[in-house]
């Protein structure tokens, strides 16, 4: 298995910022890589949604993500960062969460603060636990982690419910429980991102920029002259297929025809090259040459 951890790191320690887009599936995790990312986050939010149908409310379980995210690791083969909600319960739970997503292969995670069951970050009445009991899930994940380069982004969704002072002085604790990367979520103008950045916290900032979401929709290289390293649309691939969906299936039953909305579809020789039909081919035209046969 490729060192995800040391290549994502690798990315933070260049000069440049850093864009992540969110995904959430197999053809998803594809066309990332396809477009060229060379690193990815996963969106829990979408794999909510995709996966079960389910709003952002904590209702997704750990086999869950856990399974989702391992088939997105080995389809993209670039360093995944993983969204890992509250952590699955307290300190312990964490270690045993860390445990089993460090060994399919994440280059890290986020896990946040807010109280079990959680919300999108972008939705109102959020509320967070006590600093030190995030400081004791931090600790968790840097105890669990075997590989030194696993990257712990801790996310703190304080601005809401205490305002973003105590996001700011929650993130500094956060660096000192073992943070590499902090994430102030929800952040409401450009004025607070600004704030975010000034607070020199000494490690790498990561800004969500969640289409339709409380914070303003600001240019990631306007964001990296502010201080911020990584810039992540994190719905941005799961909202643009739920709304083709939507608009062609609708479509669809109202003409009781697809041709009118061929040109919003991938063909199906696009689609087979995506998905890498030609090597299968090759390689079952192989094995089947060393006396295995496709009727087996």
């Amino acid at each position: 298995m490729k060192n995800y951890p040391k290549a994502f790191r690798q990315l933070l320690a260049g000069g440049d910022s850093v864009l992540l887009v969110g995904v959430y599936d197999g053809i998803s995790a594809l066309a990332a890589k396809k477009a060229g990312f060379a690193a990815c986050s996963i969106s829990g939010a979408a794999v909510a949604a995709s996966r079960m149908g389910y709003p952002d409310l904590g209702l997704m379980t750990f086999n869950e993500i856990l399974e989702q995210s391992q088939m997105i690791v080995r389809v993209a083969e670039l360093p995944i960062i993983a969204d890992i909600d509250t952590g699955f319960g307290g300190p312990l739970n964490v270690v045993r969460t860390i445990e089993a997503f460090e060994a399919i292969g994440v280059a890290g995670v986020h896990i946040e603060d807010q109280v079990f069951p959680k919300k999108c970050g972008h939705f109102n009445k959020k509320q967070v636990i006590p600093a030190e009991d995030m400081e004791a899930k931090l600790r968790a994940v840097k105890h669990a982690a075997k590989n030194p380069d696993f990257v712990l982004i801790a996310r703190t969704d304080a601005r809401d419910p205490e305002g973003l002072e105590s996001a700011i002085e929650r993130s500094r604790r956060y660096v000192g429980a073992g943070a590499d990367v902090i994430f102030v979520e929800a952040p409401r103008d450009r004025a607070e991102l600004e704030q975010v950045a000034a607070a020199d916290l000494g490690v790498p900032l990561w800004v969500n920029l969640a289409e339709g979401g409380k914070t303003p929709m600001i240019d990631p290289a306007e964001l990296s002259q502010m201080g911020f390293k990584i810039a992540v649309y994190p719905g941005a691939a799961s909202k643009s297929a739920a709304k083709t969906l939507v608009e062609v299936l609708a479509g669809i039953k109202k003409d009781g025809s697809v041709g009118p909305y061929l040109d919003k579809m991938m063909s199906l020789a696009e689609r087979s090259a995506l998905l890498g039909l030609s090597a299968y081919e090759e390689l079952d035209e192989s094995l089947a040459g060393q006396g295995f046969t496709a009727s087996a």
